[in-house]
């Protein structure tokens, strides 16, 4: 089984639920809202470049479900495990969620972060897929 679409609007949601939101991140959140993708990547990019781990989660996820630009699994794989490296519980459960898939991950290797949410355990889909 497949999971086929990240939670990147729950993490948009996200987004705004914290106190002191800079404006860009509103401003990105309002742009997904309404369906515009493009604008949303360009919004978010800089704030996850600067290391914001709400933003990096958002960008992997349009990247995973190709909303605004190209979908590219690496490329998703890239922006979720920086802010899951950063203990972000909704990246780490996107990245477990690549890892499932054997998506945009090295085969047959476990990162640490997906060693960290699955304990290693077996059955896990750690670069397989399975």
């Amino acid at each position: 089984m497949h999971i086929s679409r990240l939670s990147v609007g729950v993490v948009i949601a996200v987004l705004l639920s914290g106190n002191a939101i800079a404006g860009g991140l509103e401003d990105c959140a309002a742009a997904y809202d309404r369906q515009d993708y493009a604008e949303a990547v360009r919004l978010c990019r800089p704030l996850a470049e600067h290391g914001d781990m709400r933003a990096q989660t958002s960008l992997g996820g349009m990247y995973y479900n190709g909303q605004g630009v190209q979908r590219d699994y690496a490329e998703a794989a890239k922006w979720v495990r920086k802010a899951a490296e950063q203990d972000y519980a909704p990246a780490q459960a996107d990245l477990g969620v690549m890892y499932w898939n054997g998506q945009g991950v090295p085969p047959g290797r476990c990162s640490s972060v997906h060693v960290a949410v699955y304990g290693g355990r077996t059955g896990t889909g750690c670069g397989g897929g399975t």
